[in-house]
């Protein structure tokens, strides 16, 4: 695996680009590269190589099924069958293929149910007042937690080494993100995501076994993933896996985390099995997961505190549907509308319930 630079700050010489063709034609690359990282070149030229099988053996499927009538399409439940060709339906296919990706969906929000609230091993009672204030306004109103970013900004330099406040200002600039969602604002939005993804990062490298750092980092790392390209997406989805995992490890009573976790499971389970093998010719095996697996997760969050959160149970009701159990989707659907929750994430959630509801009721 990479460092944790992405991408084009490793490679600021080197293009790659995997675009879809037209009138059925699969995956075309081209590589570029003036950079002497020869490790990083094989990787390259063993994803070329794969792109380039992808090419011979989509042809071979295609012309078969052409012979006999037929073609390929992907399915609304996600699955992938065989019938009667319409013409251009190919082109729509490879498009879908792009669509899910490694990392968590959108806005990963951003409840809090087992944070540091006792500072171990904290010896300067000024600060502990000072971040327990904070934690006062990241649980008020949006107008609040920008005022938490504000004042934690302030104070910046004084505490760039401390673990409890730096994971408390990358915590601050992903509300103040959901805040610039909520009012349409991307490139706010964007900048907030990632000066606090190095604020999370700084955070670990000050204490590694910071549940907070790990999780704030890796929720950070998920939004980060609207703005980069599909092969840093590969990349950033091991490191919120690698992240959220050590979150986990460090505090295994948090729902939430779990139900983090369960929707990197979800994208992975759902993911084209075109961006599995690119994975795969970049870091030697692709990633693992199977709906079954996101489920155990959303449901072992229920476990720990029912009812929870709205996204959490729309994720259950969309695992049930991976599984063609409607009756029990529309149930969890029906709870996510019910459950309180006013973030980016959660008003979504709701809207996303409703969808499903009109579709499947």
């Amino acid at each position: 695996m990479f460092s944790n630079l992405h991408f084009k700050e490793i490679l600021p010489a080197l293009g790659v680009g995997i675009a879809v063709g037209v009138s059925g034609a699969v995956m075309s690359y081209r590589l570029r590269s003036q950079t002497t990282l020869t490790s990083v070149g094989a990787r390259l030229d063993k994803l070329a190589e794969a792109i380039a099988g992808l090419q011979r053996e989509w042809r071979e499927v295609r012309e078969t099924l052409k012979a006999q009538g037929g073609t390929l399409k992907r399915t609304n439940s996600g699955f992938i069958s065989v019938h009667a060709s319409s013409g251009d339906e190919d082109d729509d296919f490879f498009e879908e293929a792009y669509e899910g990706f490694t990392t968590p969906p959108e806005a990963l929000l951003y409840k809090d149910a087992e944070e540091s609230v006792e500072f171990e091993g904290e010896t300067n009672l000024e600060l502990v007042a000072f971040l327990r204030e904070i934690d006062k306004l990241f649980l008020g109103t949006d107008e609040e937690q920008e005022t938490a970013l504000s004042r934690l900004l302030a104070r910046r330099l004084q505490y760039t080494h401390n673990v409890h406040f730096m994971w408390r200002l990358a915590k601050a600039h992903l509300l103040a993100s959901d805040v610039a969602t909520k009012n349409g604002d991307d490139t706010s939005k964007k900048k907030l995501i990632f000066e606090g993804k190095d604020y999370a990062f700084t955070a670990i490298s000050i204490d590694e076994t910071n549940a907070d750092a790990h999780k704030w980092y890796s929720l950070l790392i998920g939004l980060a993933t609207d703005y980069v390209s599909n092969q840093e997406k590969i990349k950033l989805g091991y490191d919120f896996k690698e992240h959220m995992l050590k979150a986990l490890e460090l505090r295994p009573g948090d729902p939430y985390l779990y139900n983090y976790y369960g929707r990197y499971i979800y994208e992975i389970a759902t993911m084209s099995w075109i961006l599995r093998k690119a994975a795969a010719a970049i870091y030697g095996e692709p990633p693992s997961g199977t709906i079954d697996e996101a489920l155990e997760n959303f449901l072992k969050a229920e476990e720990l505190q029912p009812e929870f959160f709205s996204t959490n149970a729309l994720y259950v009701g969309k695992c049930y549907l991976q599984k063609r159990d409607t009756k029990n989707a529309v149930e969890w659907f029906q709870k996510a509308i019910r459950i309180p929750g006013s973030s980016a994430d959660e008003l979504k959630s709701k809207e996303e319930a409703q969808l499903y509801l009109r579709k499947y009721t």
